[in-house]
């Protein structure tokens, strides 16, 4: 099973540097579902990690419905990323709750003129018919999908994913995440998928009323859990 950690800081990527963790997906405020980072802590992370580094490519919280103005800014924060050794991005961009198709592909084309991998999100997930969506994906060429199966969390939606690895075959990467746990991580490495996506993350209590979000520490027993299915 490949393993592809999310994470936002630099005390994160020293802690997933020793365990067998392909991918790191890298992106800012985890809180609203993850935003592009900068471009010099992706430059950081990619000089002082021995692990692929896949960039996050949302450039604000809220939905996936991005003008064109705002996709072209993605676009180009792309380019930047490829130009400091980023090995691949993530993405996903909607129209009327459906793939905007239009806007994926010409993302798609600039990331392969990079040589980049391109992960389609969860966005995936919010899709009106989520087959379609899929497809949609799969045609546009896509490297992999980041999905709960088209549920609100992969607990949901874990019979759905056995059934999406066994129905896509070699057409694209089925990559579960959203709320992954080392239970649910052993339910589907049991199940033959061949990729995991998860956090590390563990919220801590602070009394500090003038800080500005949660705080968190890294939570190494279940970076520790998970990747002993290796």
């Amino acid at each position: 099973m490949i393993f592809e950690v999310v994470l936002e800081t630099l005390d994160e990527l020293k802690a997933v540097e020793s365990f067998p963790v392909k991918r790191v997906e890298l992106c800012a405020a985890l809180e609203v579902g993850g935003l592009t980072p900068s471009l010099r802590l992706a430059e950081t992370v990619i000089q002082n990690s021995s692990k692929e580094i896949h960039v996050m490519l949302r450039i604000r919280a809220g939905d996936f419905d991005y003008s064109d103005r705002e996709i072209d800014v993605m676009i180009k924060d792309l380019e930047d990323f490829a130009r400091v050794g980023a090995k691949g991005v993530v993405f996903g961009f909607l129209s009327d709750n459906n793939v905007n198709i239009t806007a994926s592909r010409k993302l798609i084309e600039r990331a392969n003129f990079f040589g980049l991998e391109t992960t389609f999100h969860r966005a995936l997930d919010g899709c009106t018919d989520y087959l379609v969506g899929l497809d949609d994906v799969i045609e546009l060429g896509c490297t992999r999908i980041l999905t709960s199966g088209g549920f609100a969390n992969v607990s949901e939606g874990k019979e759905a994913l056995v059934k999406l690895e066994n129905s896509v075959g070699s057409r694209i990467q089925v990559m579960p995440g959203g709320g992954v746990t080392p239970e649910l991580a052993r339910y589907f490495y049991e199940n033959n998928l061949n990729h995991l996506h998860f956090n590390i993350k563990k919220p801590i209590e602070v009394e500090n009323h003038t800080a500005f979000g949660n705080k968190y520490t890294i939570d190494v027993e279940k970076l520790t859990e998970i990747c002993r299915l290796k």
